[in-house]
Parts: C-alpha cells; sequence; structure tokens
C-alpha cells in the first residue's frame, strides 16, 4: 500500500473513530446542560454538584480525545486538500474547537469543593460547553463527514 492511500484509510478509520465518539459525546448533551442549569441555579446543592462531577467526569476524555484526533491527525488540513469543504465551513469548524478547549480549561472539575460562586460559573460554562458541542458534532455530521466520504469514494473509484 502506497503512502498516499494508508493515508487515506487512516483518515476513514479516523472519520469512523471521531463518528463514534461524536454519537457517545451526542447522548450526554442534554444531560450535562441540564446539569449545568441546575448547578447555576441551586449551587449550593451537593446533589447537582454530584451530577455535573459524574457528567463531566463522562464528556471530559472523550472530549479531549476527539479533540486532540482531530488536531493531531490534521484532519482538518487533509480535508482543504482532498474534500469538498467551503473555507467558510472550516473555518466555523476550527472556532467551535477553538472554544470548545477555551471551555473545556474553565472547567474545574471539583465541582464539590468549590465555593458557590465557582460552581454557578462552572454551571454556566457546562451549559455553554453542551451547546458548543451540539454546533460541532452538527456541523460534523452534516458537513465534514460526509466530505471525508466523498473524497475517500472518490479516490476509491480513481485507484
Amino acid at each position: 500500500m502506497d503512502a498516499k492511500t494508508e493515508s487515506f484509510g487512516g483518515i476513514g478509520r479516523l472519520c469512523e473513530e471521531l463518528n463514534r465518539e461524536d454519537s457517545e459525546l451526542r447522548s450526554h448533551l442534554l444531560d450535562a446542560a441540564l446539569a449545568g442549569l441546575q448547578l447555576t441555579r441551586h449551587p449550593e446543592s451537593q446533589e447537582f454538584r454530584r451530577e455535573a462531577t459524574k457528567l463531566w467526569s463522562t464528556i471530559e476524555p472523550i472530549l479531549s480525545h476527539h479533540l486532540a484526533a482531530e488536531d493531531t491527525a490534521i484532519m482538518l488540513a487533509w480535508l482543504e486538500r482532498h474534500g469538498h469543504v467551503s473555507p467558510e465551513v472550516l473555518l466555523r469548524v476550527r472556532g467551535y474547537h477553538s472554544r470548545l478547549k477555551q471551555l473545556a480549561r474553565a472547567i474545574q472539575p471539583d465541582f464539590q469543593n468549590s465555593s458557590e460562586d465557582a460552581a454557578t460559573e462552572a454551571g454556566r460554562t457546562l451549559c455553554g460547553l453542551a451547546v458548543c458541542l451540539d454546533d460541532l458534532i452538527d456541523s460534523e455530521e452534516h458537513k465534514i463527514f460526509p466530505a471525508i466520504h466523498q473524497a475517500l469514494f472518490e479516490t476509491d473509484r480513481s485507484a
């Protein structure tokens, strides 16, 4: 297998993996948004703090891997060369990535021992992260992944 074909196969496998992660992340988004909202409204509640902690500990490793995989695999750069995605879509997806990284860094994982003000802010951040992540997943599912599949299909047909 030549390097070009191997890189296309690697992108295809990465796309499948990221698509699975999107599905897993999406299944937690509503719960994360609700937990963030509850924490924002009732920062004194240990129950809401535990729920937010549980959801964040579920989402964070998947999100971190997902963003790192897209960045380190140079998926967006690959799409610029081989895919049929507008510069606007790529710019929007890069913006989502940047915003998600910023939000993820802002969430302190210790909801249990933070002040009420910090818990309120963490709740807002968790809600914002859920909304941003939903927007990113939507862009990936409707623009990015179909463009990757199309580019890979065209490559297979021309090989």
